[in-house]
């Protein structure tokens, strides 16, 4: 999970990767961008 700011508006997004983890290799198996908002909460409570 990667977080990404606008540096002129200060907009975010998060980058979701999900992957698996298969011996010593991750496979990625999909991804997405969501707004900040729907992470707000887990994000900010670290």
């Amino acid at each position: 999970m990667f977080v990404f700011q606008c540096q002129s508006c200060g907009h975010k997004k998060v980058s979701v990767v999900d992957f698996l983890k298969v011996r010593d290799n991750e496979l990625v198996k999909g991804g997405d961008i969501y707004p900040y908002e729907k992470f707000r909460e887990f994000l900010d409570s670290n």
